[in-house]
């Protein structure tokens, strides 16, 4: 009757069933995983710990612990790059702005006069 109602065939029910009763084939990778894991201080991704698994003597393929590690819910940080970049923000001071425009004069002719004459009263006189 619950069969029925969740939409699975008999025998695939007693399959699931008899396969929760056997032990897991893959706990003793899953124990060296973890303790490789640990060893590393949780710096290696899955293939440095599959590079020490075969160093151990594991014959295993890399799909196989990266699944495992994924099950296990083990992940090292991973170190974001970032792009270079020289600058560092404001240095020195900024210099005073000696070019002041006329109070009266518009357009593209406000700072047209020679500096070297100084002829306006904000911009100190240079003697040559």
């Amino acid at each position: 009757m619950l069969l029925g109602v969740a939409g699975l065939a008999r025998s695939t029910f007693f399959y699931h069933q008899a396969k929760l009763d056997q032990p897991d084939p893959q706990a003793d990778l899953k124990v060296a995983i973890t303790e490789a894991f640990e060893v590393a201080h949780g710096r290696y991704g899955h293939r440095r710990i599959h590079a020490v698994l075969i160093k151990q003597g594991w014959k295993v393929a890399k799909k196989t612990v990266l699944a495992l590690m994924r099950a296990l819910g083990l992940h090292c940080p991973v170190r974001r790059r970032r792009r270079y970049s020289s600058f560092q923000g404001e240095v020195g001071t900024i210099a005073e702005n000696v070019l002041v425009t006329r109070p009266g004069v518009s357009g593209g002719s406000r700072s047209w006069e020679d500096l070297s004459y100084g002829t306006s009263e904000q911009v100190p006189r240079r003697v040559a």
